[in-house]
């Protein structure tokens, strides 16, 4: 299956589906809610709506199929949702640089307002916390094959790479096990 096409930039577009999605469901959102933007990751809180994810969120119900507008409800707002979807997401390499170790380490989430002229995510993968903690929301499954495969030493803090993930502690997951 061909992976779908990722912007040949540095700038963070959140998480987004590699390979085809494998499931879309609408769910709501109300009028309390911050702007929500394509590829934030999202959770759902105890009312049942969806808001965007923290640094430290747990059962993450998936990532944002499109933009929403700040403090309106929408009934029918879309989030890739599927259990078993992959994400490709870049890392924000701020101090430490991700490595071939780094593939099946569990990591936390940077968090940061999206886009207001591209309506896209600025989530990124915290390159810091890579560890085998099990409450870390995502996993990292592989090296983006954008990136060659190559885990060379030469990618350093500032030098970002896009990695393959899956959501680690995932609402929708059967037992609401932590940690995979």
């Amino acid at each position: 299956m061909a992976h779908l096409p990722i912007p040949a930039t540095d700038t963070p577009c959140g998480f987004m589906p590699f390979d085809a999605p494998m499931s879309i469901s609408p769910y709501v959102t109300d009028s309390s809610v911050a702007a929500i933007y394509r590829g934030d990751l999202v959770i759902a809180e105890a009312d049942g709506a969806l808001a965007v994810a923290t640094t430290n969120s747990t059962a993450i119900v998936g990532a944002a199929a499109q933009y929403g507008v700040v403090s309106t409800a929408n009934n029918n707002f879309l989030v890739y949702d599927n259990v078993l979807q992959k994400f490709w997401a870049q890392d924000d390499a701020d101090t430490a640089a991700m490595a071939a170790t780094s593939v099946g380490a569990n990591c936390l989430i940077v968090a940061t307002t999206g886009s207001t002229s591209l309506l896209t995510s600025a989530h990124e993968i915290d390159s810091n916390s890579a560890a085998t903690t099990a409450a870390n929301p995502i996993k990292i499954v592989a090296l983006h094959p954008c990136e060659g495969f190559s885990y060379a030493t030469s990618a350093a803090a500032g030098q970002q790479r896009k990695w393959v993930c899956v959501i680690n502690n995932h609402f929708n997951a059967p037992y609401q096990q932590v940690g995979i």
